[in-house]
C-alpha cells in the first residue's frame, strides 16, 4: 500500500500538522477540522514558536461509558425524497426503514441517540499516550442499500484498518476528499469489497465519505491520534476504555446536527476512576 500525505488540524486551535491514508487513491470534497479545546501547543502569533505538547504521565484503567439522550421531544426521521428520484429507486428503497431515511438522526423510542462521537481531551499543555489500549479491531464501512452503515465511523490514526463494502445489487464507489492531499475515489461492484484502508497522522479529521453515484449518501470519519473516542451504537450506548486516572479531563461530544466538529460540546472537567464511570450526556 502506498502512504497518501493530507494536511490535519492539530486537537487544539489550529496547528497544522501531516496525515497520510494508505489505500487507493482520488476524488474531492469538503472536511471538516477536529481540534480539542485543552492541551494546546498553538502558535500565538508574535509570541514565538509553539510550546511541545507533554506526554501525559497518568495510571489508565477507567471505564467511562453511558448513553446520549435527546431531552425533549425529539425530531422525527424524514423520507429522503432524493431516493425516490434515482435510476437506482428500486434497489434503493428495498432496504424501507431508517436506509430510506434522511441519514443525520437515529433516535430510539426511549430518546437515546446514534452516531454521537464522544472523545476525552487532556489537561492543558499535555497530549495522551498512544499506545495505550490502541483501537486496532477493523471496521467495515458498508453500503447495504443506498447508505453508509455506520453512518459516524472514528478511527485511531495509523491503527484502526477500514474496509470498504458494498453488500447490495447495485454498484457504487466510495470518495473521500483529503484536503491538501490526494483524495480517494474507490469503486466498488456489487458484492465486493476495498482492501484495508488506514488513516494516519498527528491530530484529526472529520472526513465526508461520499458516494457519486448516488449524491445524497454522505458518512463520516473521524480521526484521533489517541485511542480515548467512541460512538454511541444502536442503543444509544458509548464506552472508552481503559482511560488515565486521577486527572482532569474534558469529555467532548459531537453530533452531525451541530454542524463542523468545532461546534463540538463538553462536560466540565472531571477526574475519573480505575473502574467503571458511568456517564449520561443530554442533546441538544
Amino acid at each position: 500500500m502506498k502512504n497518501i500525505p493530507i494536511i490535519v488540524m492539530i486537537f487544539a486551535f489550529a496547528a497544522f500538522t501531516g496525515v497520510a491514508i494508505t489505500g487507493c487513491k482520488d476524488s474531492a470534497k469538503k472536511a471538516d477540522d477536529v481540534p480539542d479545546d485543552v492541551g494546546s501547543g498553538k502558535k500565538v502569533p508574535g509570541k514565538g514558536s509553539a510550546s511541545p505538547l507533554e506526554e501525559l504521565k497518568a495510571d489508565v484503567g477507567a471505564s467511562i461509558a453511558g448513553s446520549v439522550k435527546y431531552k425533549g421531544s425529539p425530531p422525527a426521521m424524514e423520507d429522503d425524497d432524493r431516493i425516490a428520484k434515482s435510476s437506482d429507486k428500486a434497489t434503493c428503497l428495498a432496504g424501507g426503514g431508517v436506509h430510506v431515511k434522511k441519514q443525520t438522526w437515529f433516535i430510539n423510542a426511549d430518546k437515546t441517540v446514534q452516531n454521537v462521537l464522544v472523545f476525552l481531551a487532556p489537561p492543558k499543555g499535555k497530549k495522551f499516550a498512544t499506545s495505550t489500549s490502541p483501537q486496532t479491531n477493523k471496521i467495515i464501512a458498508d453500503q447495504p442499500f443506498c447508505n453508509f452503515a455506520p453512518h459516524v465511523i472514528a478511527v485511531q490514526s495509523d491503527l484502526t484498518p477500514i474496509v470498504f463494502k458494498n453488500s447490495s445489487s447495485i454498484s457504487h464507489n466510495v470518495a473521500i476528499a483529503i484536503p491538501g492531499g490526494d483524495p480517494i475515489n474507490r469503486t466498488l461492484g456489487p458484492k465486493t469489497e476495498s482492501d484495508e484502508y488506514k488513516f494516519k497522522g498527528k491530530a484529526g479529521q472529520l472526513l465526508d465519505m461520499t458516494c457519486s453515484a448516488h449524491n445524497w449518501m454522505v458518512g463520516k470519519i473521524s480521526v484521533f491520534e489517541h485511542p480515548y473516542f467512541a460512538v454511541t451504537d444502536d442503543k444509544g450506548n458509548f464506552e472508552i476504555k481503559n482511560a488515565p486516572v486521577g486527572v482532569d479531563l474534558v469529555l467532548h461530544y459531537w453530533h452531525e446536527s451541530f454542524g463542523g466538529i468545532g461546534d463540538k460540546k463538553g462536560l466540565a472537567a472531571k477526574s475519573y476512576q480505575k473502574g467503571d464511570n458511568k456517564i449520561e450526556i443530554e442533546l441538544p
